[in-house]
Parts: structure tokens; C-alpha cells; sequence
């Protein structure tokens, strides 16, 4: 069951498209969209800090400039979110804070059940002009499953599911089961192993609970190739949707399991469905 949904809101597309896969999760689920903007006022303060000694008068007029600029911006995302909700018949409350974009959206995570973001950010847009790390940081410290999304929406039908027996894995794919209410979702279950037995074990348990919640078209794969790889050469077109674990206690694992989470971020293609 999934009642509360976070959607940290940016000035870009990725936003936008964010705001669309959230009305969509939250019709399935008569849940609330909780919006939020962040003023990110430490780095426009540490900005003008680095104005030389002799540049105060200006520095000021700089910060109080771009502090009105960041407001209207954020004013105007603040009201297409809330135009967009009302159009969709949608509950939603939105909230405007003041911090650390990467900090406020940890901060706040632990009281949703999802985290809905772009796989790039721009929450600071008034100190930056390039993506910052905002997503890099959540993964790091959340303990909320996060959508991270492209910048374009599709509509879900196909999934993919990589899995490599670790815990994070498995989290990952309890949690994505508890919300797809959808049953005729395409599946495919990726395993990259080179024991054969014990990957085939874990696929037939995998395919049993997915059933068990109504889940039944399931096609299951074990290579024994690089699943970076594979999943970059076969299955990137035809997936809507990639379900993976991030982070584990074992280091091997968590070099697997954290170098193919940062290599789909990278691709920026499709949306992840990243569990803890």
C-alpha cells in the first residue's frame, strides 16, 4: 500500500515528467502528492561570500537579486504543480522550504513511501547551470524506495527486473511488488550468475512470490555475461521500467550492485525503480 508520495520539484523537464509518473502512481493508489520546492539558500550565500572584501554593497544587491529571482521561479513551478493536480483530480499538498536541496529531501524522505525525482536535477538553478547530485546523494543515505525518472514520460507496460540475490535486490523487488497494483505488466527477471542452480532457485522463489500477488507474466533469464552489458545491449529498448537494488553490506555486492545503478543513471534513458 503506497499513501504518501514525495516529489521534490525543480525548474526542468525532469521535473515535469516526474509530476506525470506521480499522478499516475497516485490514481492507482488514492494517494496524496506531497510537492516541494527548495530554496537553496546556503549555496547562493556561499556565492557571494566568494565576492572579494571591498564588494560588500554588491555581494548584497547579488544575493538579494537572486533570492527574488529563485522566488518567482519557484512561485511559477509551485503554481503549474498545483494547476496540474487540480486538472487531474489529485490529492496534494505543497511546501515550500528553505536548505540544502540534497539534505531537505533526505530529511523529509523518511516519512513517505515513495521519493518520485529526476535522474538529473537543477534544484540549484541559481548557482549552477549544470545537473547537481542531489539523486547521488538520496541513494546514498534514504531509506525510501525512489523512482528516478528521464526527462520524458512513458507510460509503463514492460519491466525489468535485475536481480543478483543480494538483500538490496530483494528489497528492492518486495517493495516495487507492494505498489504495482497493475497485474498485466510485461515482466522479465534478469539474473547475471555464473551458478546456474542457485540463480535458477532464487528465480523459481522470485516467480512464486510475484505470483502470489496476482503477478503472472513473467519470463525469467541467467546469463552468466556482465549484466551492465547485457542490459545495456538487450534489454534498454524494450524495458519501461528497470527495478534494481542499491547498496549492500557485502563489498563485492555492493560494487556490482552500485556500479550498474550508476551506469543506468548515466544512460538516463529509462526509469529506475531503485529499492534499499
Amino acid at each position: 500500500m503506497l499513501k504518501r508520495i514525495l516529489l521534490p520539484l525543480d525548474t526542468s523537464p525532469y521535473s515535469e515528467a516526474a509530476m506525470e509518473y506521480a499522478i499516475n502512481i497516485a490514481k492507482e493508489h488514492n494517494a496524496t502528492i506531497y510537492g516541494m520546492t527548495i530554496m537553496d539558500i546556503p549555496d547562493i550565500e556561499d556565492l557571494i561570500n566568494a565576492i572579494p572584501i571591498g564588494g560588500f554593497y554588491w555581494a548584497e544587491k547579488l544575493k538579494g537579486s537572486k533570492i527574488k529571482d529563485a522566488k518567482i521561479k519557484l512561485n511559477e513551478v509551485s503554481r503549474k504543480f498545483a494547476h496540474k493536480m487540480g486538472d487531474k483530480n489529485v490529492n496534494f499538498t505543497m511546501e515550500e522550504i528553505q536548505g540544502l536541496p540534497s539534505s531537505k529531501i533526505i530529511e523529509n524522505s523518511k516519512f513517505y513511501d515513495l521519493i518520485i525525482i529526476g535522474l538529473k536535477t537543477y534544484f540549484e538553478f541559481e548557482t549552477s547551470d549544470t545537473k547537481e547530485n542531489s539523486l547521488d546523494e538520496l541513494l546514498n543515505h534514504s531509506i525510501t524506495p525512489v523512482l528516478a525518472v528521464p526527462k520524458t514520460y512513458r507510460e509503463i507496460k514492460n519491466i525489468l527486473i535485475a536481480y543478483d540475490g543480494s538483500f538490496a535486490a530483494s528489497r528492492a523487488l518486495q517493495r516495487f511488488t507492494h505498489l504495482a497494483t497493475k497485474k498485466d505488466y510485461s515482466f522479465i527477471l534478469l539474473t547475471s550468475s555464473t551458478k546456474i542452480d542457485k540463480a535458477s532457485s532464487n528465480q523459481i522463489k522470485i516467480v512464486s512470490y510475484l505470483e502470489s500477488y496476482g503477478i503472472k507474466n513473467i519470463k525469467t533469464i541467467i546469463t552468466d555475461k556482465n549484466i551492465n552489458q547485457v542490459i545495456k545491449n538487450d534489454y534498454m529498448d524494450w524495458a519501461d521500467l528497470v527495478v534494481i537494488g542499491a547498496h549492500s553490506k557485502n563489498k563485492f555486492e555492493e560494487f556490482f550492485v552500485g556500479s550498474l545503478t550508476k551506469e543506468l543513471i548515466n544512460i538516463n534513458k529509462k526509469p529506475l525503480f531503485i529499492g534499499f
